[in-house]
């Protein structure tokens, strides 16, 4: 496991979801091991932050919710990226890491719930979730949630593990979701217009969902 890519279910898995298998799986580990693990440069290699910023730009002056936040791995290049970030998490130890690693006013951490983001109304241009998606239970129903959230012609973006693999990176096969299936749920939840990045990435799929 100390390849490449030893972080498991690790890397960005924020709670947005209720206890279920693979949040169990994730907190084998401590929140000190996690964030670590989160933040190991190696994972640059495989996740390609700059092509995830590449494909979701511009995002200047943008308001985005990074549900799932963390350790804040994409949160920061968000705010690189000057996007205006919400880190939002259920996890209070993961939102104490971020508001004392974020101190800039672009920044603001919020505290979820496991069946709810917490949007409000036509609040964001963007919500953002990696390697998050399949921590989700009742997915539809949340997702209704994540597109009330979002203002006219925002976008939800899911960034997570590809169902196909050897198993011996990321979560295990059985805890992978599908592209299909994602696509599947975000038409249920309402949104239409939706594209699918594959080959960009050798281990991930994003998918981005317009309202």
């Amino acid at each position: 496991m100390i390849r490449i890519f030893v972080l498991l279910v690790l890397w960005g898995c924020g709670h947005s979801a209720h206890h279920n298998h693979a949040n169990h799986h994730m907190h084998k580990a401590t929140h000190a091991d996690l964030i670590k693990r989160f933040e190991d440069p190696k994972r640059d290699l495989l996740q390609k932050p700059a092509m995830v910023m590449k494909l979701l730009a511009p995002l200047k002056g943008l308001a985005v919710i990074d549900i799932g936040v963390g350790s804040g791995y994409f949160a920061q290049h968000f705010l690189e990226a000057g996007a205006l970030v919400t880190g939002a998490d259920v996890d209070d130890k993961f939102l104490q890491h971020v508001r004392q690693r974020f101190t800039v006013k672009e920044f603001k951490a919020l505290k979820i719930a496991y069946d709810d983001p917490f949007m409000g109304e036509a609040q964001y241009d963007m919500a953002f979730t990696s390697n998050t998606y399949h921590h989700i239970d009742h997915r539809v129903s949340y997702l209704k949630k994540v597109r009330a959230g979002l203002k006219n012609a925002g976008r939800f973006v899911v960034f997570d593990f590809k169902k196909e693999g050897d198993g011996k990176s990321g979560p295990p096969l059985a805890m992978r979701i599908s592209v299909a299936q994602v696509i599947k749920e975000l038409k249920e939840a309402g949104f239409s217009q939706i594209t699918t990045h594959e080959k960009e990435f050798e281990q991930h799929y994003l998918i981005i969902a317009t309202k």
